[in-house]
């Protein structure tokens, strides 16, 4: 099933939801979603994993590359995960992305 990664504008926040679960198959669209954001220089990203029960390695990989490229070029940025359930809080306490975004 495709996953839609739904974008608003909440100031200061750009909020990307994304829609289903988060696996190889809908990696290239994470990746032109995540392009856009550093082309566009935003700095304070949220990702309401709310609707989220997967995320696979390809995309976790991905994200672990977003969070580091966006720390290098954007270093005042801020990043947030909210609504996770607790096994995606989990993931990101093990790969330590808990370290370069705020998981709330």
């Amino acid at each position: 099933m495709p996953v839609t990664f739904r974008r608003s504008h909440q100031p200061p926040w750009e909020c990307i939801k994304p829609e289903g679960d988060m696996t190889a198959e809908t990696s290239e669209e994470l990746i032109t979603v995540l392009s856009d954001l550093i082309r566009r220089q935003h700095c304070n990203i949220r990702f309401d994993l709310s609707n989220v029960r997967d995320i696979d390695v390809v995309s976790l990989h991905i994200l672990v590359l977003f969070f580091q490229r966006m720390s290098k070029e954007l270093p005042s940025a801020e990043l947030e995960i909210i609504d996770a359930d607790e096994d995606i809080r989990n993931l990101f306490r093990m790969t330590h992305l808990d370290r370069v975004c705020r998981i709330i």
